[in-house]
């Protein structure tokens, strides 16, 4: 029981890191530079973006989730689908009953491919999801 706490502690941690980096917050940040500057500060030469070869640790940490979730090895991708649903469950108080509910409420643009042969079911008990045989 004590992993499985452990486990979710962690996850949604993960999940807090990847949210943030949704863009869903207002961009305002002592530590960010002026909207004319470019990451080091320095304002932009002419055709050079503001961004220019910044990268975020959030749109890295994004970046790698969305890899593990849709081109990882079937358990890697079982782990981040699980990382959503418990951040779900924090945020709403209440399991997920599919996979497609992440669609739709836009934390995900497409449910993970499982196996061949499997789909995602929800575990009533541990409210996370599972392989299950079709």
């Amino acid at each position: 029981m004590r992993t499985n706490v452990m486990t979710l502690v962690v996850a949604a941690s993960l999940i807090t890191v990847f949210l943030a980096g949704c863009g869903k917050g207002d961009g305002a940040s002592s530590a960010t530079p002026g909207k004319n500057a470019t990451a080091d500060g320095k304002k932009p030469k002419a055709g050079e973006s503001k961004a220019a070869g910044a990268s975020s640790p959030a749109v890295t940490v994004r970046k790698e989730f969305e890899h593990q979730l849709y081109e990882g090895s079937p358990a890697e991708r079982l782990a981040a689908l699980n990382q959503l649903a418990v951040a779900w469950y924090m945020s709403q108080q209440t399991p997920l009953t599919s996979p497609e509910q992440l669609v739709k409420a836009g934390m995900l643009s497409k449910v993970p491919a499982p196996p061949e042969g499997q789909r995602y079911a929800m575990d009533p008990e541990t409210k996370v999801f599972v392989l299950t045989n079709n």
